[in-house]
């Protein structure tokens, strides 16, 4: 069963309108106030505020969920961070490996899920893909891979020839056994450039794979390289990730930092 879909965490380049309406029931709306909360992806944004709330609350104990900065578990940094940033990427897949770790969708009793925390970060930043991704992520871990596939699939109509979209879409297609599909997205991605042979393995296991046919105006998709972020995010691990069966179908997952002392889902702007 797939256990992760594989993020390549290109996090700063992803900028195609996948936002679907999202059903925002029993989530508690971000508060706003000041400059906070930011767009992740906003350059004036970021080059002012990260590193303040990543050297208060987002720190590497934080982010590797070894203890908080400001309280003794992290989930409290982790929360912070994301009420200040919603869609910080790293954050985000803090939260997911510490929900996994944890067992359980509220960590700590927060009033916010972690579901809630991840569709605020669509919400908030329509126009970011790995907030998407993110949730799919977390679906797929959940084993509700027909909502992490019909999520991808929307975000697809919005970003088509992304690469990074085709792989994880095909790896749900292949844990539903919809093996044409899957070839189909498996030779878009790796036409574009993607670069983890998982997709391809699990096709040649359940023999359905077949070379792609020579096309002389095929247009590739475009890849989406696992880079670093601008904040310097874990790097996109070539075969680690927190979905997939196998270690080749494993996504990065990102390590984070601590925030100050403040409840779990303050949403106060930090104090330089």
């Amino acid at each position: 069963m797939l256990k992760r879909l594989v993020l390549a965490l290109a996090m700063s380049c992803t900028s195609a309108v996948v936002h679907a309406e999202m059903d925002m029931a029993g989530c508690l709306p971000l508060q706003r106030g000041g400059e906070y909360p930011f767009d992740y992806n906003d350059p004036d944004k970021r080059a002012r505020f990260l590193h303040t709330v990543e050297s208060i609350h987002f720190t590497r104990p934080v982010e590797s969920l070894v203890h908080g900065a400001t309280a003794s578990h992290p989930f409290h940094d982790i929360a912070y961070t994301l009420n200040q940033i919603p869609n910080h990427p790293r954050a985000l897949q803090a939260l997911l490996r510490l929900a996994a770790r944890e067992k359980t969708g509220n960590i700590q009793g927060s009033s916010t899920s972690v579901e809630c925390f991840i569709k605020r970060a669509i919400e908030f930043a329509p126009n970011d893909l790995v907030p998407q991704m993110t949730l799919a992520q977390y679906y797929a871990a959940q084993g509700k891979q027909e909502a992490a596939l019909n999520l991808l699939l929307a975000a697809e109509k919005q970003a088509p020839g992304n690469a990074n979209l085709a792989y994880n879409i095909g790896l749900l297609q292949v844990d539903l056994k919809r093996y044409d599909a899957a070839l189909e997205h498996a030779h878009s991605a790796y036409l574009g450039g993607f670069p983890l042979p998982g997709l391809r393995d699990k096709l040649k296991r359940a023999g359905a794979w077949r070379d792609p046919a020579p096309l002389a105006d095929a247009k590739p998709a475009v890849a989406t390289p696992p880079a670093d972020s601008v904040a310097k995010p874990a790097p996109a691990a070539a075969d680690a990730p927190p979905v997939p069966a196998d270690k080749a179908d494993k996504a990065v997952a990102a390590t984070v930092a601590a925030p100050e002392q403040r409840p779990a889902d303050a949403a106060a702007a930090p104090k330089p």
